[in-house]
């Protein structure tokens, strides 16, 4: 099982180490901008 806080600190760790936005993150992984916004503020709960 996905620890949500977890998976949000990687995510802002990655986006971090390699200078990037959510925007530009969401573009370089090929999903929606809403998406990782969503995932970074808590609004989707990961499972």
């Amino acid at each position: 099982m996905v620890n949500s806080a977890d998976f949000t600190k990687r995510i802002h760790k990655i986006m971090e180490k390699n200078d990037l936005n959510a925007s530009s993150f969401a573009e370089a992984i090929h999903v929606g901008r809403s998406s990782i916004s969503h995932i970074l503020s808590g609004r989707n709960n990961l499972v």
